[in-house]
This record gives structure tokens, sequence and C-alpha cells, in this order.
């Protein structure tokens, strides 16, 4: 799945960041240093950094990267739950929950509610990439509801 490479590339990212911040914060060597690397050591380690650099800053994703990740699950979940149209189940679910207590939430609040789930959690605790990816997923279920419901 998309959302798990993007992840992984996250993962690594953050590695690369923060060993460039651990060797930043060490202290100099001098060339007179044993630990001193010679002239050709030094060449090959800058480019390594400025290649992990020009490397953490593209794996980080971008909104077409968020895009493409809730659509791959809205997908899988249509496959798993063995249904053409994917993920549909919120009409169901508000009828239920109509039929229970008594309310009149609509198929688009359903959605609606789901998303504002996913920002509470979002806003919350440390960043998880599923937050993002479900609500923007919900998001756009709800403008489908919606414009059904025209």
């Amino acid at each position: 799945m998309h959302h798990i490479e993007i992840e992984n590339q996250e993962r690594k990212a953050r590695r690369a960041e923060a060993a460039m911040e651990i060797l930043r914060l060490r202290e100099p060597v001098t060339l007179s240093d044993p630990r001193a690397f010679d002239v050709e050591d030094i060449g090959a380690w800058v480019d390594l950094m400025r290649d992990a650099e020009r490397e953490a800053a593209a794996m980080r994703p971008s909104a077409d990267d968020y895009l493409r990740s809730a659509a791959d699950e809205m997908a899988d979940r249509a496959e798993s739950r063995d249904a053409e149209d994917g993920e549909r189940s919120m009409r169901r679910a508000v009828e239920s929950f109509n039929a229970l207590y008594g309310h009149r939430l609509t198929e688009t609040q359903g959605w609606q509610f789901m998303s504002i789930l996913k920002k509470a959690r979002g806003a919350e605790g440390a960043y998880r990439e599923d937050d993002y990816v479900d609500d923007i997923a919900y998001c756009a279920l709800a403008a489908e509801s919606a414009r059904e419901a025209l």
C-alpha cells in the first residue's frame, strides 16, 4: 500500500535528519586531530551529507501523496468489503443510529462526524499519518454523499 511506503520514507527521512543534527552539534575536529578525515574523505562526506539532505526533503509526502493514499485506502476497503463502490456503510450506520436514538442524522453528517473524529485525534499526541489519510477519505465521502442528497 502507498501509505506504508510513505511511512517508511518518513522514518528514513527522520533518521537522516537526526543523524545530520547529531553531526552538526558534535565538537569540531581539527586537521591535527587523530580523528580527522583526510581531504578526499571530507569531500566525499560533504557530498554524502548533501545527498542525504536532498533525499530527506524528497521523502516528505506531498498533498498529492496524501490524496493518493486516501484513494488507495478506499480501494482497499472496497476490496476487503467485497463492495464494488467501496466503503459505503455510513448510510446503514446512520439509519441504525437514528432508529436507536431517535435522531435525524444524515449520511453526510455521519461522514462529517468521522472527519471531525480524525481531526480531534490528529490534534492530540504524536503525528499519525492514518488520522490525516482517513480524514481526507471521509471528506471526499461526505462530499459525495451531499451531492447525492440533492
